[in-house]
């Protein structure tokens, strides 16, 4: 039985797992953790720690048992990750791979992956029970074979950004590949969307106060979304606005909840409008990843946005259709099924099957990227 640390570090929280697993048998019995069992658990305030170094020191002077050595560590963070160094989002912290791979003797390495991706690799974690079905192919559609189990599979997830990822079978596991296609441009299918267009591009600016030159879909299908799409339709018909709800947007410092909550209620015409035309935009870009990487394996929804807002996704099944709404691609698209991950912590499962894989690799070596 071998020890390792799996964590899922942010700008806010830090959370550490130490585990034991024996990282042998069938990979749908390792990568899911058959047979591990969990030595200690914390959650850490990040800014109060100056370094994420400190904060595992902190955690394994309490809970490694004496005498024991971790083998290897793998922390899905929240910021981009290049060569295996990471610059989180929100803290000044600098984090190497190979520095905490020295300063905590790992016998394996540490490994840093973006949080997206451990989400994409937490999917091979997933039980039947952490997935909700938003559309499954019609009966009588003839399937790409092996589709279920070496399918291709994508995952998408609006939350503060929008995050993209994709999986692909080598053979003997799945593969994870990170991408940025949340900052591909957002293109307006109706006269609605180009209004919105515009008035994101007449009124946002860069941090440097410049306007912005172009569009993402990303501005549109996030949490920085949802505010700019009320914001244009109460320019529009301002005497639709709900009063009671425009004071509590105006004061608020998360607008997007104030939004997607009275959309729930139904207590403002405005941001029940709101809320469908995001779901309209994020259908039609997960149909765009969709014809980009035909993931017959799946496509999964990540991310707090759509789990909240499940009524509203499924209303007039108005994802799903602009989803599909894609001309003659269509056909193809109807043979993806569509799930939505309900698993609170996926992105720590993601960095658990990546620690995993390392502990089968060093007793048993396997095809893969890692």
């Amino acid at each position: 039985m071998v020890l390792y640390v799996a964590g899922d570090i942010g700008g806010t929280n830090s959370r550490l797992q130490l585990l034991r697993t024996k990282g042998a048998g069938h990979a749908k019995e390792w990568e899911r953790g058959k047979g591990e069992a969990v030595v200690a658990e914390e959650t850490y305030p990040s800014l109060q720690y100056p370094t994420l170094e400190a904060v595992i020191d902190t955690f394994l002077k309490k809970y490694l048992p004496a005498g024991e050595q971790v083998y290897c560590m793998c922390l899905a963070v929240a910021g981009p990750v290049t060569d295996n160094r990471a610059a989180i989002t929100n803290l000044t912290w600098k984090i190497d791979g190979e520095a905490l791979t020295n300063q905590f003797r790992l016998e394996g390495k540490a490994v840093l992956i973006n949080d997206f991706v451990g989400i994409g690799y937490g999917l091979l974690a997933l039980e039947p029970s952490d997935l909700e079905v938003v559309y499954q192919p019609p009966a009588g559609l003839v399937l790409p074979r092996d589709a279920s189990t070496r399918g291709v599979k994508a995952v998408i997830g609006a939350g503060t950004g929008l995050g993209e990822c994709f999986l692909t079978h080598n053979g003997r596991v799945y593969d994870v590949w990170g991408s940025e296609g949340g900052h591909g441009d957002f293109a307006p299918r109706n006269p609605l969307e180009w209004a919105i267009f515009q008035h994101i591009m007449r009124t946002t600016k860069h941090g440097d106060g410049k306007p912005i030159e172009r569009c993402s879909i990303e501005r549109v299908c996030s949490g920085l979304g949802l505010p700019k799409i009320y914001e244009y339709l109460v320019t529009r018909s301002p005497e639709l606005a709900n009063r009671d709800v425009a004071a509590k947007i105006t004061a608020a410092s998360d607008v997007g909840r104030i939004i997607s909550e009275s959309a729930r209620a139904e207590s403002c015409p405005l941001c029940v409008e709101s809320m469908d035309v995001f779901v309209r935009c994020y259908g039609g870009e997960a149909g765009n990843l969709s014809i980009k990487t035909l993931p017959f394996g799946g496509l999964y929804i990540a991310g707090g946005i759509a789990a909240k807002n499940m009524e509203a996704m499924r209303k007039n099944n108005q994802f799903v259709q602009n989803f599909l709404d894609k001309g003659r691609m269509r056909a193809v698209l109807e043979k993806v099924p569509i799930y939505l991950i309900t698993h609170p912590q996926v992105g720590l499962l993601g960095s658990k099957v990546v620690c995993r894989r390392m502990v089968h690799e060093a007793q048993q070596p396997l095809r893969s990227k890692l």
